[in-house]
């Protein structure tokens, strides 16, 4: 059976457990994926959100999560990538802030997504196919204005990254994951730049608002995040 990110009620357990662990977050934002594409195996998604500033805010913080993981830009730089393994219905979420990254005019989020979309007996995170998604919020705080929220939606351009290959083989029987082929010739990161034309991409899928099964439960990252040094 396949578990699936459709909305559906809670029982009382999950609601007490969504109370524990949705973190400061009030999430407004929807999941979101390629449609058509929710179950593809090894599939890398890109999408693309521009924004407008007229001022820069006091405060800026980013958070998202994504199944099965991520790689958060913006304006052409790499902010962080994510998240910690976890059950789904326990799932981490990451907090950026970016007030320093963030310039008058145009702005623009990417990211770049990967669904596993393979069930791996014993393993706790991979155990079901339960389709990729992506969910995001951004909390801009001004000194004389209301707190602006940029939400993932429709909205979003969405494309699936065709630099990445699908069909490729696991590392070894014992180890699931994916080996990584990734043609440079076809812009890999082309898709990050503010300048870049998305014209032609879709329009994001909404999946649900949180909570949705089986990511009833968000919970901030516990783990600190890399440090990369020179």
């Amino acid at each position: 059976m396949v578990a699936t990110m459709q909305p559906t009620c809670l029982s009382v357990k999950m609601a007490d457990l969504l109370k524990k662990t949705r973190g400061n977050v009030n999430w407004q934002g929807d999941w979101i994926w390629l449609r058509n594409n929710r179950h593809s195996l090894n599939c890398y998604i890109c999408f693309r959100q521009k924004f407008r500033l007229t001022e820069i805010p006091v405060k800026a913080v980013f958070h998202l999560t994504a199944f099965t993981h991520y790689r958060l830009y913006l304006n052409g730089e790499e902010i962080g990538f994510g998240p910690n393994p976890a059950i789904p219905e326990e799932y981490y979420y990451d907090s950026y802030d970016v007030t320093s990254q963030l310039r008058k005019g145009n702005n623009l989020i990417a990211v770049l997504a990967y669904n596993f979309g393979y069930p791996v007996e014993h393993d706790t995170t991979y155990a079901e196919n339960v389709g990729g998604g992506l969910i995001f919020q951004g909390e801009l705080s001004f000194r004389k204005k209301p707190v602006r929220d940029l939400l993932s939606g429709k909205s979003w351009k969405v494309k699936r990254a065709d630099a990445w290959e699908i069909d490729v083989p696991h590392y070894t029987e014992l180890r699931h994951g994916f080996k990584e082929y990734v043609d440079g010739r076809k812009g890999v990161l082309d898709f990050i730049s503010l300048s870049y034309d998305d014209s032609s991409w879709k329009n994001a899928r909404e999946l649900g608002t949180h909570p949705m099964k089986p990511f009833v439960g968000l919970i901030p990252r516990e783990i600190k995040f890399f440090r990369f040094e020179e």
